[in-house]
């Protein structure tokens, strides 16, 4: 029998998806202290402080609603600039960094608009550009729009309690990525994102 390609590939997907929800419905509703529950309820109180920073952004007068997206020239892959990245780098990153060292297991601890726009990276990888697309890749990864696959669109912009999927990343990692919303002043914002080695949610 001979199978399409695209039909295997729609089908593998969709058995993800409902493996995913299965996940994450069990993790919602589970009774008692496991890893995984311990993981999403530090992380909803670290995306509380990410917050309630940006909302104080944004009560300066900051427009961290910005979606007018402006490439930024001889850049690969391809940056944008808006008008919140220099106060994000200045005021969310060390955040950032510091979520590294809250979670000791988390490759990334970020946020992203409702879009997949990220604005500011963690220092180790927001390096000037050098040029080389595999060097980029991994230490240039600011002013990106992650938004190349459905896991990366559904989790910018979900607004249930949380999400956790499998992520396959464009570094040729497969991490667990756990994503809770962000609201500013009652509109959804986007998302805070932390991904995590898989075998990490096997503790416990």
């Amino acid at each position: 029998v001979l199978v399409n390609l695209e039909d295997s590939n729609n089908l593998s997907n969709g058995m993800q998806e409902v493996t995913e929800r299965m996940l994450e419905v069990a993790s919602r509703f589970k009774i008692g202290r496991g890893h995984v529950e311990e993981l999403v309820q530090n992380a909803a109180k670290y995306r509380d402080v990410l917050q309630a920073k940006i909302a104080e952004i944004s009560g300066r007068g900051v427009n961290i609603f910005d979606q007018n997206y402006r490439p930024v020239p001889n850049t690969n892959p391809q940056k944008f600039a808006v008008a919140y990245n220099d106060v994000f780098n200045r005021e969310m990153q060390p955040l950032f960094d510091r979520g590294l060292e809250t979670f000791p297991d988390a490759i990334y601890s970020l946020v992203v608009d409702s879009n997949g726009y990220l604005s500011t990276h963690h220092s180790k990888n927001q390096k000037p550009l050098t040029g080389n697309y595999e060097t980029d890749l991994l230490n240039s990864r600011e002013k990106r729009i992650y938004a190349s696959n459905p896991m990366e669109i559904r989790r910018a912009k979900n607004t249930t309690p949380f999400l956790l999927q499998t992520y396959s990343r464009d570094t040729g990692e497969i991490l667990n990525d756990l994503s809770h919303p962000i609201f500013i002043n009652g509109r959804h914002w986007g998302s805070f994102i932390m991904g995590i080695r898989p075998e990490t949610l096997s503790h416990g």
